[in-house]
């Protein structure tokens, strides 16, 4: 493996520089193709833009490899055993806009008492920033802790004289049978009239005891 010096664009005078180790029958250009798409590098570059000349380190000065190499330090500490792309992607993402987030809110801090207009771009920009923060690493945890649904079926459970039962509801088709349509029952027709073929089963007349001994 060969390591090489790959020059990023900065608006200082001084270009910071990073270290890439080149791949065992890497190309020159798949290297670099690599590296370009590296999401750790993308928001190394970006952090370091971003949060270089809000920070007094007195002499020390940034470097961006090694801003590079602790974001995939934080970056498999986070994935702990997963590999997913997505996870790097997003992990890379919310450090970056964390920069924004401190650069932006120091650029309204330095307006505080003169500009009010521009304090409040800058905290407006500051604040979504956050959100957007947030939300990426609400979209990490739903990768890494997937939401499972499930079917719960009732069992017999019995405890003591204590017994649960599944109960199969059934239509009742005896019932069904009497009905001629939905919801409407068979019509019987009006009462008819008493016949008097049997005189002697007719109702018996009023009886006065004191005449009819």
């Amino acid at each position: 493996m060969t390591e090489t010096e790959f020059e990023t664009m900065s608006s200082e005078d001084k270009k910071p520089t990073l270290n890439i180790v080149q791949r065992p029958g890497e190309s020159d250009e798949a290297m670099l193709a690599r590296t370009m798409l590296d999401p750790t590098v993308l928001a190394g570059i970006s952090v370091l833009r971003l949060l270089n000349n809000q920070l007094n380190l007195g002499e020390a000065e940034s470097d961006l490899s090694s801003l590079v190499e602790e974001l995939g330090n934080q970056v498999a500490a986070a994935n702990t055993g997963n590999v997913d792309p997505s996870v790097t992607m997003l992990i890379s993402q919310a450090h970056t806009l964390n920069g924004i987030f401190h650069s932006t809110l120091q650029k309204a801090c330095n307006n505080f008492g003169h500009y009010p207009e521009t304090v409040e771009r800058y905290m407006k920009l500051a604040l979504k920033a956050q959100s957007q923060c947030r939300s990426t690493l609400q979209a990490i945890s739903k990768i890494k802790n997937p939401t499972i649904i499930g079917y719960a079926r009732q069992a017999n459970i019995a405890h003591g004289h204590q017994q649960v039962n599944n109960i199969l509801v059934e239509k009742n088709l005896e019932n069904e049978l009497l009905e001629e349509n939905s919801g409407e029952r068979l019509d019987f027709g009006a009462t008819e009239t008493a016949i008097g073929n049997d005189p002697e089963m007719e109702t018996v007349g009023a009886v006065n005891g004191s005449e009819n001994k």
